[in-house]
C-alpha cells in the first residue's frame, strides 16, 4: 500500500512540475535572465550590477544590425523570435519609430540608429575591463548634420535649449507627456511657446554628443532635463505605445528583421553576386574567342553589266520570215 502511495505522489509531482513547464515552453515571447553585467560609468570606473536583460536581440545599432542586449524593463510583447531562436524587435516597433522619423524630420529620410533600452556600446574601462556604457534611455535618428527637426506631436515648450545636449522640451496636455528632443543646435522656439506638430525646432547637430544625430525621449509629466545617459536602470518611459496613439499607427504588415531572415538575405546577395560575376566572366570569354576568330576574306563583288542597245543584233532570236515550214496536220482519213 505504501508503494503506491508513494508512485502516485511522484506522479503527482511530475504532473505538476509538466503543467508548470508547458506555458513556458508554449510561449512565444523572448525569455530575460539575471545576471552581473559590467557597466562603465562617467567617472569610468567598472562596476558589477545584477540586471535582467535579453541577451540575444537583433537590433539596429548606429550602422548595422547586430545582437544587442535589451534591459527586462521592455516588455516581451515589442520582441519576436526566429526560427534559431533568436529575438528581434517586432515589426510594431520598427513601425513606430518610422513614424516617428518621418515627422522628425519632415519625410521619409534618415534612419533609426538606437532603440529604447538597448544597452549602448561596449567600452573599456580605465581598468581595461569591458562593460556596457548605459542603457539607451530614448530613440536616436541619423539624417545628416545641419538637417531640420520638427516637433513629432504639439505642446507647450518647457525648455528651448541649453545645457550640454543643448535639450528642448515640449509638454503634451492631452497625453501628460514630455518629449525631449537632445543634441540639437540652433533652436526656432522659445520657452512657453504653444507650437502644432510639424513646427521647426532646430536642425541636426552634435551637442554633448560627439556625432550628428537626434535623440527623442519620453517623460510622463511635465519634464525639462532627460534621464542620466551612463546608468544600468531604464529610467526614462516607454516610447512606443505613446507615438503610436499620439501619431495614429498602424501596423504596416512588414516582416521582422530576424537573425534568420538577414542570414537568408545575406545568402541571397552572395548567389546574386556569383550569378552576376559568373555571368560577366563568360561574356568576356565570349569576347575574347570572337576577337580571336579570324575574319574571313571578303566576297568578290559581282556586277551585271547592261550591253548597249546599238551593239545588239535586232534580229536576235526573232526572224522576219521561217527558215523551215510549218508541220502540217495528217490528212483526214
Amino acid at each position: 500500500m505504501k508503494h503506491w502511495i508513494r508512485v502516485l505522489l511522484v506522479a503527482l509531482c511530475c504532473w505538476l512540475a509538466l503543467g508548470a513547464a508547458l506555458p513556458a515552453l508554449s510561449t512565444d515571447g523572448p525569455a530575460a535572465i539575471t545576471d552581473y553585467q559590467g557597466f562603465v560609468f562617467a567617472n569610468r570606473v567598472l562596476r558589477h550590477k545584477k540586471v535582467t536583460f535579453y541577451p540575444d536581440v537583433l537590433a539596429y545599432n548606429h550602422g548595422e544590425y547586430r545582437l544587442q542586449p535589451f534591459d527586462g524593463a521592455v516588455p516581451e510583447r515589442f520582441f519576436v523570435v526566429d526560427g534559431q531562436g533568436k529575438h528581434a524587435l517586432a515589426p510594431f516597433v520598427l513601425d513606430v519609430t518610422d513614424a516617428m522619423r518621418i515627422a522628425l524630420y519632415g519625410g521619409d529620410v534618415g534612419k533609426t540608429a538606437l532603440f529604447f533600452g538597448q544597452y549602448t556600446e561596449r567600452v573599456r574601462s580605465a581598468d581595461r575591463k569591458w562593460g556596457y556604457s548605459g542603457i539607451h534611455e530614448g530613440i536616436d535618428f541619423i539624417a545628416a548634420k545641419g538637417q531640420p527637426i520638427y516637433a513629432i506631436v504639439e505642446g507647450e515648450v518647457l525648455r528651448a535649449g541649453h545645457g550640454k545636449d543643448n535639450t528642448i522640451a515640449i509638454y503634451n496636455e492631452q497625453y501628460n507627456t514630455t518629449v525631449l528632443y537632445l543634441h540639437t543646435v540652433d533652436v526656432q522656439v522659445s520657452r512657453g511657446d504653444r507650437i502644432a506638430a510639424g513646427t521647426l525646432l532646430s536642425y541636426e547637430g552634435s551637442r554633448g554628443s560627439g556625432d550628428p544625430y537626434t535623440h527623442v525621449e519620453v517623460r510622463f509629466g511635465r519634464r525639462t532635463s532627460p534621464h542620466p545617459y551612463r546608468n544600468h536602470v531604464l529610467q526614462s518611459d516607454l516610447p512606443y505605445d505613446f507615438f503610436a496613439h499620439a501619431l495614429g499607427v498602424t501596423p504596416s504588415g512588414r516582416e521582422a528583421v530576424t537573425a534568420e531572415s538577414l542570414i537568408e538575405a545575406e545568402q541571397m546577395r552572395l548567389a546574386a553576386e556569383a550569378e552576376a560575376e559568373a555571368a560577366r566572366l563568360a561574356q568576356e570569354e565570349a569576347e575574347a574567342r570572337l576577337l580571336a576568330t579570324p575574319t574571313p576574306a571578303p566576297t568578290p563583288e559581282i556586277r551585271l553589266l547592261e550591253e548597249d542597245e546599238g551593239d545588239a543584233d535586232p534580229n536576235f532570236g526573232f526572224a522576219e520570215t521561217l527558215g523551215t515550214p510549218l508541220p502540217t496536220l495528217p490528212p483526214a482519213p
